[in-house]
């Protein structure tokens, strides 16, 4: 949402504000901002900010947008705007200002830049109590233990001298949290600090801080295992609050309410507390701020527990009553399914394309189950919906073990080694269901991964003699209510058949991050080239793997003879040279023809052909059925992070959105995204994401692509038989067919050759 507000924005077109409004818009976005209505306030500030007019608003509007952009974890949008506001402010304000840039740097582990603000905050907040204990109380954050323990002990003993009642209570509040974080030690002034804001707040009646010292001292009593006072805590927090509306403070304590009335055995009492939580979480969802960084989501870390805490209540009871369990069970699978539309939200960075799409894809054939894994800390449960109904399934596997089996197979697969773990894990995914299955007839399955099972196909689990897409034709889908249900209609399929085998002009535009991955130089992509380095891999010359080859060594010499600078390597004509050999992909230019040679009213647009403006062109002539990509594309973490490679040019998840949901598509969707030879950043659950990610954008209803680049050989044979497959058939029967074509050469039998293609969205 943000992006788009932004745009609008930039445009002048959304906002039709005069220069008199200034004022009033600035304070509305400022109300907004206090309440912890962050998309409201982006709003009502980027209107102010539009129609400020002198130097004085424009630092004043400065100051306030980034201090929401921070509040909202977008750094990068919230530091140039603050950096402005520091620059041209003075005295306290700069003060402040400072010290607010000096919590972003070092919420982004920068901490030379965030000691440098702070000093700087401390020198300029010289008189005032209060801005000089908030600095010091930033500055202690980075001491060590000891050091850091001595020091809230003296900054405890200055707090009386801040005459601001409301101030001195939430600076305990945030001395408190940071004593708790130093454990057994530091738990006495973790206490007494919490202690003494409740008191001060009760007496001077400020409930905001009043609900958030009880909510501090309940958890203190939660960790101690004192059940009945957290639990009697809580309530009063609760009671509290609910007459001010806070459910941002509401979901957490109503989620631990839940966690004690089930350690007391109330497990009814317990449901409705864990429910209320989510209702609370999911009514200010897009207000709460999500960082997705090393490999690591704050919403799984932060929120997914109460979705799952509840999810695994309702799949408690529902064992119990295994006559009349259809509601429970649809109600936890519903719960986690609001796990996966946030997810898919946070990855494209809006709400609106994921709402936009959902379709209910819950009528099925007699011969299609859909299989809906839960993994809990505990326990791994199965849902497995037919056309009679839903039958749950539970597996004695915890959490860790099964990620970690899981991890180790999508490695394994994607460097060509023993994926010995397969068979293991179609003894947890699959055995439990077999006389189901086999007693209903079913010849389609359909998954619904979550986290790290994402990250292996499922086609390719094994149960010792056999290839599960042997057994059966397989697809994905990323929820239950995303994708038009619709089978596909064989008629008049019109192909867009796009190629890039000798890269051009994109290869000067291809981020830094992403080359050092391809070099395997270091930086946050670095696993983008979606394989172990080449001299770590068993490859032969006949393999021709649509991967990085060993030419990179010698573009890692270029970066060296730079000084080890990649950017100022990257400049260098040498490596323009090098980067665009590295690139090719021999195989796409026979792929592509061949396709053109057998498809019905096709259009086929190759390397100089396929610029993005070219691209362009033909997609406004006509509603093709069918878009086939046969170029490097790479999904990371997010999609502001993924792309597809053009001959001139990069083509962002976002173009596709534009140019593929003009009006006439929007009659006739896209039956089919293709994505040859694309690849996801390895060991990053979330990478995944990205076929859907597009498919979405495009309005297609169904993607199909691969988890890792492969053979030259085995993608052409793949696709070639695919589109054959897909004039007689279902789009999840022509990719099985496809597959088993080359399982049954020997030479590529072996899962990394076809187990990577899967089909994303409408397998019909």
């Amino acid at each position: 949402m943000i992006k788009k507000f932004l745009l609008f924005a930039a445009l002048g077109i959304a906002f039709p504000l005069k220069a008199a409004d200034f004022s009033d818009t600035l304070k509305q976005g400022l109300e907004c901002q206090k309440q912890g209505l962050l998309n409201q306030a982006v709003v009502k500030l980027e209107k102010a900010k539009l129609v400020a007019q002198s130097a004085d608003e424009q630092t004043q509007i400065s100051g306030a947008l980034g201090r929401t952009y921070y509040q909202f974890h977008q750094y990068e949008l919230a530091k140039p705007l603050l950096e402005k506001a520091y620059q041209n402010s003075g005295g306290l304000q700069k003060a402040d200002y400072a010290n607010l840039l000096g919590n972003l740097h070092n919420n982004q582990h920068e901490n030379k830049q965030a000691k440098t603000y702070y000093t700087q905050a401390a020198q300029l907040a010289k008189g005032d109590a209060i801005l000089t204990m908030k600095v010091a109380l930033n500055l202690a954050r980075n001491l060590d233990a000891a050091k850091h323990l001595e020091t809230l002990q003296k900054l405890s003993n200055q707090l009386d001298g801040i005459s601001d009642v409301s101030e001195r209570a939430g600076l305990s509040l945030s001395l408190g949290e940071q004593a708790k974080a130093l454990g057994k030690d530091g738990l006495s002034l973790a206490y007494d600090s919490f202690e003494k804001a409740r008191l001060l707040s009760t007496n001077e009646n400020l409930p905001r801080i009043q609900t958030e010292a009880l909510d501090a001292l309940a958890s203190l009593y939660e960790d101690s295992k004192r059940i009945d006072d957290a639990l009697r805590l809580t309530r009063e927090a609760i009671a509290l609050m609910q007459a001010n509306e806070g459910r941002d403070i509401l979901f957490n304590l109503e989620w631990r309410q839940g966690r004690l009335l089930r350690q007391n055995g109330q497990i009814e009492a317990a449901i409705s507390a864990y429910q209320r939580a989510v209702e609370h979480i999911e009514a200010i969802r897009q207000d709460i701020p999500v960082d997705y960084q090393n490999g690591r989501s704050s919403f799984r870390e932060t929120l997914e527990p109460v979705y799952l805490g509840l999810a695994d209540l309702l799949l408690e009871q529902a064992k119990k009553t295994p006559n009349d369990n259809q509601q429970l069970l649809k109600k936890a699978r519903d719960t986690v399914e609001l796990i996966k539309q946030t997810e898919l939200e946070d990855f494209l960075g809006s709400r609106c394309t994921v709402e936009s799409a959902r379709q209910q894809i819950e009528q099925l054939d007699n011969k299609t189950a859909i299989v809906y894994p839960i993994i809990l800390p505990q326990r791994l449960e199965i849902i497995v919906s037919t056309q009679k109904g839903l039958t749950q399934f539970t597996v004695p596997v915890d959490g860790v073990t099964l990620k970690t089996q899981v991890q180790k197979m999508a490695r394994n697969l994607r460097n060509r080694l023993p994926a010995t773990m397969a068979t293991k894990l179609y003894g947890w995914l699959i055995t439990p269901t077999e006389d189901l299955l086999k007693a209903q007839g079913i010849e389609t399955l359909v998954f619904v991964p979550d986290g790290a099972l994402r990250l292996v196909p499922m086609s390719a689990l094994y149960d010792g003699k056999q290839f599960l897409i042997e057994k059966y034709a397989v697809a994905t889908s990323p929820g239950l209510t995303l994708f038009d249900p619709r089978p596909l209609q064989h008629k008049d399929l019109k192909t867009l058949l796009l190629g890039m085998s000798n890269p051009g002009a994109v290869v000067e535009k291809l981020p830094a991050k992403v080359i050092g991955g391809f070099l395997d130089v270091g930086g946050e992509e670095s696993a983008a080239s979606g394989s172990a380095p080449a001299e770590k891999r068993e490859l032969t010359a006949s393999d021709n793997t649509r991967n990085i080859s060993d030419k990179s060594r010698t573009l890692r010499e270029l970066v060296k003879l730079n000084n080890g600078n990649l950017e100022q390597a990257m400049r260098t004509p040498a490596f323009i040279e090098g980067m665009k050999d590295q690139l090719k992909l021999p195989g796409v230019k026979q792929e592509v023809m061949t396709l053109s040679q057998q498809s019905i009213g096709n259009t086929l647009l190759l390397d100089e052909g396929f610029t993005l403006e070219h691209f362009k062109e033909e997609v406004k002539h006509a509603p093709f059925s069918i878009v086939h990509i046969a170029s490097h594309g790479i999904f990371g973490s997010k999609a502001e992070n993924s792309f597809l490679m053009a001959y001139d040019d990069l083509l962002h998840i976002d173009d596709l959105e534009i140019l593929l949901r003009a009006e006439k598509f929007k009659k006739n969707p896209l039956e089919l995204l293709t994505l040859s030879a694309c690849q996801t950043a390895e060991g990053d659950d979330r990478a995944p994401l990205g076929f859907t990610g597009v498919a979405l954008k495009a309005n297609a209803r169904s993607a199909m692509g691969t988890l890792w680049p492969i053979s030259d050989e085995a993608a052409f044979t793949l696709m070639t038989q695919f589109y054959k497959n897909i004039n007689t058939m279902s789009k999840v029967k022509a990719l099985q067919q496809a597959q088993l074509s080359l399982i049954n050469r020997p030479e590529m039998r072996n899962p990394f050759y076809w187990s990577p293609f899967i089909l994303v969205g409408n397998w019909l």
